[in-house]
């Protein structure tokens, strides 16, 4: 198991200070989210190296579902190439979150339900984008996210509902303890329901705060993350109460402290 972090940059200087505070605090990767790569992925990886940081994953198009079709070619051709990149740099995962918001599909019931209009587009989707996943090593992503962020893919179960009807190995889901806290039922339950399909975990606590300042119940949860023989990367993906520095190593004690009691 290795704790990882992803926090946003303004600058390569920016970047680079937080990095090294990240090393401070015991974080052993970081997760690249849109702003990081703007910085160039080659000055991003030479300053993780000098720091012994590993990159957990990046994040992937967030086009997949657009109801445009040159922006869904967009989203796929930018998944393709990420995918490369995640290859070169020794990231595990590329992060897809399907689609934000509300279901821009005209319902076409009786003949079919728009929302699986958007499942089987999908599910298309990913067929096209795991042959390359498979090939260079490296896992496509989905993340479920609450009601309140996204009508689709809220739960473990369904996200496991779309791996299987592609059927790549290259395919996971990636669940995130805060969004979980508010569509699952239980924690554990939907940890072990995922399986070995679970290849990524973000950690937030039940405020969306560091591990640890809320009331999630995170041992529980790495208890049956150990079940499932789960011990990849658990990255935060979060904001931070008081000084960050100070927060985050507090919260990198209290992940590993769990970790190791579950």
């Amino acid at each position: 198991m290795q704790v990882g972090i992803r926090v946003g940059y303004a600058s390569l200087e920016d970047f680079e200070e937080k990095v090294r505070l990240f090393q401070r605090c015991g974080v052993e990767a970081v997760e690249l989210g849109h702003d990081a790569l703007g910085l160039g992925l080659p000055k991003v990886q030479g300053m993780l190296h000098d720091l012994g940081l590993s990159v957990s994953a990046i994040v992937g198009s967030i086009l997949l579902l657009s109801t445009n079709r040159a922006e869904r070619e967009a989203g796929v051709a930018t998944d393709l190439q990420r995918l490369k990149a995640c290859q070169e740099i020794g990231a595990s995962g590329l992060i897809e979150v399907p689609i934000f918001g509300a279901n821009p599909y005209p319902d076409m019931s009786p003949i079919v339900d728009r929302w699986e209009v958007e499942r089987d587009l999908l599910v298309a989707q990913c067929k096209r984008i795991t042959p390359k996943a498979e090939e260079v090593g490296v896992n496509l992503l989905l993340e479920p996210l609450n009601r309140y962020e996204t009508h689709f893919l809220n739960r473990v179960d369904q996200a496991v509902d779309i791996i299987e009807r592609v059927g790549s190995s290259a395919l996971k889901v990636m669940p995130d303890f805060f969004h979980m806290s508010i569509e699952e039922a239980s924690i554990p339950d939907a940890f072990l329901l995922g399986g070995d399909h679970v290849g990524y975990v973000h950690l937030a606590d039940s405020n969306r705060k560091q591990p640890g300042v809320g009331h999630t119940d995170f041992r529980s949860g790495f208890t049956a993350l150990k079940e499932i023989g789960y011990d990849g990367y658990l990255v935060m993906e979060c904001g931070f109460e008081g000084d960050l520095e100070e927060s985050l190593r507090s919260a990198v004690e209290f992940v590993r402290s769990e970790w190791a009691a579950a």
